[in-house]
């Protein structure tokens, strides 16, 4: 094995993965704001880490951009984010929506909404079981399709 000339491709992905353990603590982001936000879980419909955190492009200046779509009041999020926040270190900013102020913001082409939905997201809280990035995609596209339909 040459030291010399490591390959770069190797050293990437090592400090890829170095980089996020170290900026997560170690500790899975979703699982601690899932645990979070479980007594509100009511009134989540859907949570999702957006932004850098999502991209894995975080400093240890960024703060962590939340998604949420359902009934809860920023009053209600506060104390469960603010747990969360003590855990993993990090702010976290909270974009709220209900149901019908998502739908009615994404048909009038809010460029927020249409760049979050095509961007890198981490699944926290949805109405399926499993928390996969498959079934937030299709929770989010059946989301949007309601706005995309006049007769919802």
């Amino acid at each position: 094995m040459n030291l010399q000339n490591p390959c770069p491709c190797a050293l990437d992905s090592l400090q890829s993965v170095a980089t996020a353990r170290e900026v997560r603590h170690g500790l899975r982001l979703e699982n601690v704001l899932r645990d979070s936000l479980r007594p509100l879980s009511d009134s989540i419909e859907l949570a999702f880490l957006f932004g850098s955190t999502a991209r894995n492009r975080q400093t240890q200046e960024s703060d962590m951009d939340l998604f949420i779509v359902g009934g809860a009041t920023l009053k209600s999020l506060s104390g469960p984010l603010r747990q969360a926040e003590k855990v993993l270190g990090r702010r976290i900013s909270p974009a709220i929506y209900t149901r019908d102020s998502f739908r009615r913001r994404y048909q009038s082409g809010d460029p927020f909404l249409l760049d979050v939905y095509r961007r890198e997201k981490i699944p926290v809280i949805q109405k399926s079981r499993e928390s996969s990035q498959k079934e937030l995609e299709d929770e989010l596209r059946a989301l949007v399709a309601e706005c995309l339909d006049p007769a919802v």
